[in-house]
């Protein structure tokens, strides 16, 4: 249970991460070129508002925000994926290994002598 917790923790981790990273890029994005978020806010310019009602920068963040989350969600959980693998991996080679070297033996008198 503890390990799960760990890892939901890695994936709520780089969610908010994601989300804080993809706001702040949307919203320079927005900022700095506000033609390419109208663009795609409003792909046809017949339906677009009037200029003073669309703000490029809030919209940018907020496609950033969403885009972020589901970015850092995947990215978390492919992290978590890799590690539990790993762990599977490892603990095959230990069990692998056991069966290998064989059932522990006392040691004998025989095996003393040399």
């Amino acid at each position: 249970m503890n390990r799960l917790m760990m890892y939901l923790g890695f994936v709520i981790v780089a969610t908010m991460l994601g989300g804080l990273l993809g706001g702040y890029g949307g919203r320079e994005v927005g900022r700095l070129s506000p033609s390419f978020v109208t663009g795609i806010a409003y792909p046809n310019p017949k339906y677009m508002p009037p200029s003073d009602s669309f703000r490029p920068a809030e919209f940018g963040m907020g496609l950033g925000i969403v885009s972020g989350f589901f970015f850092g969600a995947g990215t978390g959980l492919f992290l978590v994926l890799l590690t539990i693998v790993r762990e599977i991996a490892q603990a095959r080679f230990e069990v692998a290994r056991l069966m290998v070297a064989g059932p522990l033996r006392k040691e004998s008198a025989a095996d003393r002598v040399h």
